[in-house]
């Protein structure tokens, strides 16, 4: 097994090597104040340790930071599949509703166009709602197919239906 695979999954390669990054600039900005001191005769014994804490500081305030951004896209992706969910279920439901009441009925030709139109708002869902999941802030629940946007596969399939 190797280091990578026990790290928690926030720390990627680009973190550590950003918190990595951040500890050497610190380092070397604390180094070149340190430089300053020593013309000024202040002995560099004395402020080395204080560069590596200033360091090892620096890339934990980072490390902080990145991962508090990492719980925040996790969180965005859960509320984006949680969105996703209650507009399929909600807008799926719909329409499959229609279903019961027409598959109860004498006339073959209201049970095709019920199944034709569930059949086009369900392909109104998977077309139009569910590529544009992502884009949305919340749930998208009073949508509805517009006319011109009725698959006409569905309709093509009904009017063979009928002629048998």
């Amino acid at each position: 097994m190797s280091v990578t695979d026990r790290m928690p999954a926030w720390l990627d390669t680009k973190t550590a090597t950003a918190a990595g990054v951040t500890a050497l600039v610190l380092f070397a900005v604390s180094y070149a104040a340190d430089a300053v001191l020593y013309l000024l005769n202040i002995p560099a014994a004395a402020t080395i340790a204080n560069n590596i804490v200033i360091a090892i500081l620096g890339a934990a305030i980072v490390l902080i930071f990145l991962r508090a951004r990492h719980e925040r896209e996790v969180m965005e992706r859960a509320r984006e599949r949680a969105i996703i969910i209650a507009e399929m279920n909600h807008h799926i439901r719909n329409a499959m509703t229609p279903l019961v009441v027409g598959v109860s009925s004498d006339d073959l030709g209201e049970r095709l166009r019920t199944l034709d139109q569930a059949t086009d708002r369900v392909d109104h869902v998977l077309t139009e709602l569910l590529p544009t999941a992502g884009s949305a802030a919340k749930p998208r629940f009073f949508q509805e197919p517009v006319a011109a946007s009725l698959a006409p596969v569905a309709r093509a399939r009904a009017a063979g239906s009928s002629k048998n």
